[in-house]
């Protein structure tokens, strides 16, 4: 494994919206400033001036790109006689991965999302973009441990192998205590979609994974980890109750839960890499799309999403920018595997995502939690 260690600051800085966001500060100022100073200073020059520290921000925000036309013709070449397996697909960065897969003619794309209907719906929708891609929709909620064995056994009914699987499913917990609650099985939402659900996914699908030399197999993380989990990942708030919560309001902190829950997602394709790469050609990676105005922050107050909304339309990528690091770690032979990847290239990972100890200690609890709840 490559451990790019960094100081927080550097890594803050290693994103495109950060560096965006300090640029249209301090050129703004500056600009300003220059400005006042000079006696010709009228409103037509300033709102010039200030669009084009807005072109240019935006240029930064959007970091580096991959998919082009130049290079689309060897990304067919890849895909070209694959099964693709797409999870989280409903909206946002998974549907428009979704569109990008189809379009590149893998022979089968498999769509998985909450809702028969509404997976049949989006098959048919995709299925336009390639005429030679059969689409194929499915109902999945990936926080749930009996959809994820139902959907496996569908699959394992119809098809032999997958070459590549790509999990954009995402949740993060609202950040109200008042409204903390657990899946149907007793666990807590944002780590059973972000981590067990994948895990457990996995691990059936094995089989399939590592029929054909050369799988990949991507989920979609954060840099979030960064921030929330230099420590590790405290289990106990998996299995937290709604009246502990409730009760202790202060000690909830919805996105300690979801950087925990992405440094899950490190741990467990490290893992992975480490396990097949050799002998069965199978490769895994972490993908952090960027600060992209998502579905994840729907159940914060309005006002707030309003502002982070307009903010991230200067300093954020866009859903076009967010899935190019996607389709690198898919289709490149650039991307590194086992590694987390940011803006097409190995990212800053906490030094904690390379503890060899936690990243065994991730696995064994996923699967000890996961066996108590199918018991149960």
């Amino acid at each position: 494994m490559t451990h790019k260690k960094s100081f927080p600051f550097q890594a803050y800085l290693g994103q495109p919206e950060h560096q965006a966001f300090f640029f249209f500060t301090l050129a703004s100022g500056f600009a300003l400033t220059l400005l006042s100073k000079i006696d010709s200073f009228s409103l037509i020059p300033t709102l010039l001036i200030e669009i084009l520290i807005i072109i240019i921000t935006r240029k930064i925000a959007s970091g580096r790109g991959y998919q082009t036309e130049y290079n689309k013709h060897v990304q067919k070449q890849a895909l070209s006689g694959k099964t693709a397996l797409v999870i989280g697909c409903a909206g946002g960065i998974g549907h428009l991965t979704a569109q990008k897969i189809a379009a590149l003619d893998p022979d089968n794309l498999i769509l998985a999302v909450r809702g028969r209907e509404r997976a049949e719906r989006l098959a048919k929708e995709i299925s336009i973009l390639s005429l030679k891609t059969d689409v194929v929709g499915y109902d999945l909620d990936i926080s749930s441990l009996e959809s994820i064995k139902e959907f496996v056994s569908l699959i394992k009914a119809k098809y032999t192998s997958i070459d590549l699987l790509i999990d954009n499913a995402g949740m993060l917990q609202s950040p109200y205590a008042k409204e903390y609650k657990l899946t149907p099985e007793g666990l807590e939402p944002t780590f059973a979609t972000n981590c067990i659900g994948p895990f457990y996914l996995v691990e059936l699908l094995l089989p399939l994974l590592l029929k054909e030399k050369g799988t990949r197999v991507l989920i979609v993380g954060s840099i979030a980890h960064y921030y929330f989990a230099q420590k590790g990942i405290d289990y106990s708030l998996i299995t937290r109750s709604e009246a502990q919560v409730k009760n202790n309001p202060s000690e909830y902190h919805n996105a300690v839960l979801y950087g925990q829950s992405k440094l899950g997602n490190i741990f467990h394709l490290r893992d992975l890499n480490q396990k097949y790469e050799k002998d069965y050609g199978l490769t895994a990676y972490c993908v952090h799309p960027g600060t992209i105005d998502t579905g994840l922050n729907r159940n914060f107050p309005w006002l707030f999403r309003r502002g982070f909304s307009s903010l991230l339309k200067l300093i954020g990528k866009t859903m076009e920018d967010g899935v190019q690091t996607t389709l690198f770690c898919a289709l490149s032979n650039d991307a590194v595997p086992g590694e987390f990847h940011q803006d097409c290239g190995v990212g800053f990972a906490a030094d904690v995502s390379f503890d060899q100890r936690k990243i065994d200690e991730f696995c064994k609890n996923m699967r000890d939690i996961i066996q108590e709840k199918i018991k149960s």
